[in-house]
């Protein structure tokens, strides 16, 4: 049949829709938080950026030191260069001076005869012969002054040699003659062009004076801007470094505390789940017994007000396990734990299991359950069965719940995808005729442990969980949920999820549960179960109770390994956590032992962990988790034991109808320090346990006993210890006091096995 269009608009598909999330078998999707190793590394990037300013900073100031002696060598040079020129001007000046001293003391001579002027004129000859030549090497690095020092120095030897010969002219010549000596135009001439040139000199060295000392003016002028502009540009970014750092450090430590406080967060969201799991298995494990004794009773009892409290008992225990089932997967799905297995899946097979579970509920109620699948739904699709199942078990139940009268419609459509032929878009819908809801609540509805108020329809209960984890189950699988509703108009709930590939398997066939299980079916085994729990123990002697099988039990791991390897049972059920030796521990032993490697072992555990099983699926052959059920332990018991041959064939005459025991130890030394402790313990603290009866106590008391017997491998001691605990963990408080007033003739007993002469 087509699905009718009026009952469903498919959504249009844009190239803005989130891709679907490919699934594989078994895959995790995992979303760590790496945002604090992330802000690490920006500060360090920081710190290295504020490192290279801070490197810029340094190699200005380093270039405004370096300009800074570059230019004191400069002025140094200058400075010479122009104390230089000052000698050179000084020297040209002393020759000019000597030179006419030299011709004042000649004149002087010429004209007085006297001879301290003649040795005057000696002494400023040699003086002046002094200076000519140190004036030449002081301008022997300019060739223009050199050239007029060598034309002065001519000019002055002339000179000199002049006024020499003119005094001892003087000297044989009258005094009438002197006038026409001292106004010879040749003396006259010479010393016309000795101060031509001095002027010269002078000159030339005045303009390199002024050159250098203007040369020196704009060094230092240079010196002082660089050195200035680099000491203020290094400051400024040295500045600017800190307080940039300053404020990145600010904002990094705001941040790094935010992401501390989400890791913390995230680590308090941890260890919620690690909780949620812990308790998942304490609660699992009483709740073994509820369901499994409940079951067990509804075969038996025949009254009917017997049968009301055993469905009472029934349903009840089914809520409370439905709740924690409920929140161990909101906080999975939370931490980013959820494993999606794809498989090939029929749509078809999973509405025919929703119409079975629900189709007689909605029947009771006078309701109209209604599936529809349109014809373009491929026989198989790959897709994730057990969160499509759970998606469409929340939401079927919610419509239920919620409506009164009408019915529920349940319908499926697929339409392929535009680019890849081999993918389509499933469209799943749930409308009901219920109560509606109002659209200011419609967001809130998918938020967890959120229920709209309807006043006195809060009778449906719930814990408001259910639409939560579809919510996020549907964004996991790369789909999308819609709402549609109105307050006493129905609501519809659309679904769509893109990119679903097609099968071209087809599913295996479904193991649905048998109802009328027999275990005579499969041929009669040897069946060992260990489990520290009593109740677990009789749980599974109660299925077990009637059949061709030998149940053989053991309270603890050590015992599970002694009738293992005394009985070779041909199957054995290990509780994983026990407190001597765990299910795993055992598990290695015996596959490491060649004469019970070959058993089958079934790990039987209340963990819900997906993790774990997971790994205890690799490592053993078979898997239960508690609470188990008749069902389910005859599922798991046929796939790993062989059938009958013949039902009717008599039981083997090897298995014995009663539970084995490990075979009893004759007393050991080890016996004797047992009994001294059990002599302690009975003067503490039993006396103040039989007044008390408290059951934290006792249960210590017990479990500290048990512990002792193993270690000196007394069963009768270690069976009392076991009774005891039984009791204690069931809450038997009348058998567990009968069994602690009996710990008395438990040691009288162990002492006259001690003691006695024969041992």
């Amino acid at each position: 049949m087509k699905l009718q269009p009026s009952l469903w608009t498919p959504f249009p598909v844009s190239r803005g829709d989130r891709p679907y999330k490919k699934i594989g078998n078994p895959t995790r999707a995992l979303y760590p938080s790496d945002l604090m190793s992330a802000l690490h590394r920006l500060k360090r990037s920081i710190q290295g950026w504020h490192r290279l300013l801070l490197l810029f900073a340094g190699l200005l100031l380093v270039a405004a030191l370096v300009t800074v002696i570059y230019a004191g060598d400069s002025t140094r040079r200058s400075m010479e260069q122009v104390n230089h020129t000052y000698r050179v001007i000084a020297e040209i000046q002393g020759v000019s001076a000597t030179l006419r001293v030299a011709e004042s003391e000649q004149r002087g001579y010429l004209i007085t005869a006297g001879e301290g002027y003649r040795d005057a004129f000696q002494r400023a000859r040699e003086g002046l012969g002094n200076q000519l030549l140190a004036l030449k090497e002081l301008v022997a690095d300019n060739p223009r002054q050199t050239e007029r020092a060598n034309m002065l120095m001519s000019l002055a030897v002339e000179r000199l040699r002049e006024l020499n010969a003119t005094g001892e002219t003087a000297k044989r010549r009258s005094f009438a003659s002197l006038q026409n000596i001292l106004t010879d135009e040749s003396e006259v001439r010479v010393m016309s062009e000795i101060r031509a040139i001095v002027g010269e000199m002078v000159a030339a060295e005045q303009v390199l004076l002024d050159q250098r000392k203007q040369e020196m003016t704009n060094e230092l002028k240079f010196a002082t801007t660089v050195t200035v502009l680099f000491a203020g540009l290094a400051l400024a970014i040295g500045l600017q470094a800190f307080v940039f750092m300053r404020r990145a450090m600010i904002a990094m430590d705001r941040e790094a505390r935010l992401v501390d406080d989400k890791e913390k967060a995230e680590s308090s969201d941890r260890e919620k789940s690690e909780f949620l799991a812990n308790m998942s298995h304490e609660i699992r494990t009483p709740m073994n017994a509820v369901l499994g004794f409940a079951e067990l009773l509804s075969g038996i009892v025949t009254s009917p007000k017997q049968r009301h409290y055993v469905d009472a008992i029934n349903t009840s225990g089914r809520a409370m396990l439905s709740l924690i089932n409920d929140i161990l997967d909101l906080s999975k799905i939370e931490a980013g734990r959820v494993d999606l297995v794809a498989k090939p899946v029929s749509i078809r097979a999973q509405f025919n299991e929703i119409s079975n579970i629900f189709g007689e509920q909605a029947e009771t109620r006078g309701l109209q359950f209604v599936t529809q699948i349109d014809d373009t739904v491929p026989p198989a699709l790959v897709f994730d069965p057990v969160r499509l199942r759970q998606i469409l078990f929340n939401v079927v139940g919610n419509a239920l719940k919620f409506t009164k009268e009408g019915s529920v419609r349940l319908s499926a459509s697929t339409r392929l995808t535009e680019t890849d032929e081999t993918k389509v878009t499933l469209y799943i819908t749930v409308t009901d005729t219920g109560i509606g809801i109002p659209s200011e609540n419609h967001a809130m509805i998918f938020e967890p442990f959120r229920q709209v108020d309807q006043g006195p329809d809060r009778a449906f209960g719930g814990t408001g969980l259910g639409l939560s984890i579809t919510r996020r189950l549907t964004d996991l699988l790369g789909g999308r949920v819609e709402l549609e509703s109105e307050p006493g108009r129905g609501t519809t709930f659309r679904f769509a999820f893109p990119g679903v590939p097609i099968s071209a398997a087809l599913p295996d066939a479904d193991q649905a549960l048998i109802s009328n299980e027999d275990f005579n079916q499969i041929r009669p085994s040897r069946i060992l179960v260990a489990d520290d729990v009593a109740l677990n123990r009789e749980l599974i002697s109660g299925y077990l109770e009637g059949t061709r099988h030998q149940v053989m039990l053991a309270s603890n791991g050590t015992d599970a390994l002694t009738l293992a390897r005394h009985h070779h049972p041909d199957i054995v059920l290990l509780d994983i956590r026990m407190p001597d030796l765990n299910g795993r521990e055992v598990r290695d032993q015996l596959k490491a032992d060649e004469t019970t490697s070959h058993i089958p072992l079934l790990a039987v555990t209340a963990s819900s962990m997906m993790s774990e099983e997971l790994q205890l699926r690799d490592v053993f052959d078979g898997y239960i988790r508690k609470p188990l059920t008749r069902s389910v332990l005859y599922r798991e018991l046929s796939q790993l034991l062989p059938p009958a041959a013949d039902s009717g064939a008599a039981p083997d005459p090897d298995l014995e109808t009663k539970p084995a025991e490990p075979e009893r130890a004759a007393p050991t030394p080890a016996w004797t320090e047992l009994l001294a402790y059990l002599r302690t313990c009975a003067e503490d603290p039993w006396p103040l346990l039989v007044k008390t009866m408290g059951i934290r106590e006792m249960t210590t008391f017990a479990r500290n006993i048990r512990d002792r017997a193993r270690q000196a491998e007394c069963p009768p001691v270690a069976t009392y210890a076991e009774e005891l605990l039984s009791h204690t963990e069931c809450f038997r408080i009348a058998a567990a006091e009968t069994t602690l007033k009996a710990f008395p003739k438990v040691v009288a007993n162990l002492a006259a096995q001690v003691e006695s002469p024969s041992s």
